[in-house]
């Protein structure tokens, strides 16, 4: 590929990712600080690209050179914010998670594929208690945060001193508002965070024993909402009833054990891959080939799942109904432990 098929390839998959924009060569312009005329005559490739404008557009539109001028290459690039960044507050977390989401919410036609698990931690911070609860084992073995390392758990202490469930409820509303799902499930889903509970109630880190009954009760309350939105095939927030307008919502319920939890947003601008890495950290990836196979997965699993929205009643009370099983079961333990 030489310098003029390099140059015309570039400006090309800018005009796919702008969707062929009327008002994208006065944006190319005034990104580049030169006239709409320059910007013709780079586009038309009677003016060579400088190194530094390069740059510039490859960044601002998330062009990989290595898959430019290398296409037969199977190397996958990733973005882990995580080693850019380290979280060191609740406060920068939920800042970085209302980014995501404001940016998945701005992306023309988004379709959220999502295989887990585990609980999603949308469905986490619906709930003040279920947050703080998970943010305290994230601060204790993942962020490593200072003030968490001797600190016992009392879930009624977590305050909004910083804000913090504001922006996330701002970033849910959006979330559950704007963007459709297709979710993969089994009755597992739940088991991680209830592993945890009984752990750290019997390592002693809660302060209040008894609010790990709480923490169960909270649990049920988030199921219910679930298998509501499953029935009505929709999304919406708790306390809520769907609309017209509310996103659509469908469930599959698979036995395939997943080994790691998956999202895939997939639009008709950049689609995107985020894969749990140290959860909650996650890795990101825009390559093309890499959503391809994933969004080809999905639908195979797809093929293979069974439903348990809207119609399919009787596969969504049986994997509901196994799941709150599982926190009755819970409550057992909480109860043998506390005896002790």
């Amino acid at each position: 590929m030489d310098s003029y098929e390099l140059q015309r390839r570039i400006f090309e998959i800018i005009d796919i990712k702008s969707e062929f924009s009327k008002e994208l060569k006065d944006d190319l312009a005034q990104l580049l600080s030169i006239s709409k005329g320059a910007i013709y005559k780079r586009i038309n490739g009677t003016t060579t690209i400088s190194l530094a404008d390069l740059a510039i557009l490859m960044k601002t539109y998330n062009i990989s050179f290595d898959a430019l001028v290398n296409p037969e290459r199977r190397n996958i690039n990733f973005q882990f914010p995580q080693l850019e960044r380290k979280i060191v507050s609740f406060f920068e977390y939920t800042h970085t998670f209302k980014a995501a989401v404001d940016n998945f919410a701005g992306l023309p036609n988004p379709q959220i594929y999502y295989a887990t698990n585990e609980l999603p931690f949308f469905y986490y911070f619906l709930d003040k208690d279920l947050t703080y609860f998970k943010f305290y084992i994230y601060a204790k073995t993942v962020w490593n945060l200072d003030s968490y390392k001797d600190r016992n758990l009392q879930i009624r202490e977590f305050n909004e001193e910083f804000g913090v469930m504001n922006v996330l409820n701002e970033s849910l509303k959006k979330y559950y508002d704007e963007l459709p799902n297709i979710e993969f499930w089994n009755e597992n889903i739940l088991n991680n965070t209830l592993n945890q509970i009984t752990y750290f109630l019997s390592t002693g880190d809660f302060e209040i024993p008894e609010e790990a009954f709480i923490l169960c009760d909270k649990l049920e309350e988030i199921m219910k909402h679930v298998e509501s939105m499953a029935e009505h095939g929709r999304k919406f927030m708790p306390g809520k009833e769907p609309t017209e307008k509310s996103p659509e919502f469908l469930m599959y319920y698979n036995e395939i054990s997943h080994t790691n939890n998956i999202l895939l947003i997939v639009n008709s601008l950049q689609s995107a891959i985020f894969t749990a890495y140290d959860n909650p950290n996650y890795i990101i990836s825009t390559d093309e080939q890499l959503v391809d196979y994933t969004l080809n997965w999905f639908k195979n699993i797809q093929k293979s799942s069974l439903p348990i929205s809207n119609d399919a009643a009787k596969t969504r009370r049986a994997m509901f109904g196994k799941i709150h099983k599982r926190i009755d079961h819970t409550r057992s333990e909480i109860e043998s432990i506390l005896a002790q």
